[in-house]
């Protein structure tokens, strides 16, 4: 697994890593406009720093990791919303 961390074009700061399936993980669902992703293919995972916002791109590009900020900018901005954490109470 490799991450990264990269600045959008609007300046935030987001980490990217990618998730290979497994009994552990799941593949996540797919709507009918993304491409659905091969066992073993996985995905990314763009996470926000500043935000806390969450983000999903099935299938994960195989050379996701060489791709320069800009390129991975593109990625996120394409890549799925995902539900706020919901945070525990005590």
């Amino acid at each position: 697994m490799a991450l990264r961390e990269f600045a959008d074009a609007r300046g935030l700061q987001w980490a990217v890593w990618d998730v290979i399936p497994s009994m552990y993980y799941p593949q996540p669902r797919t709507t009918p406009t993304e491409h659905a992703a091969s066992d073993g293919d996985g995905w990314l995972a763009f996470e926000c720093l500043d935000t806390g916002e969450r983000r999903r791109f099935v299938p994960a590009p195989r050379d996701w990791h060489l791709r320069s900020d800009a390129e991975l900018g593109l990625l996120c901005a394409d890549a799925l919303p995902l539900p706020r954490r919901r945070r525990l109470t005590e």
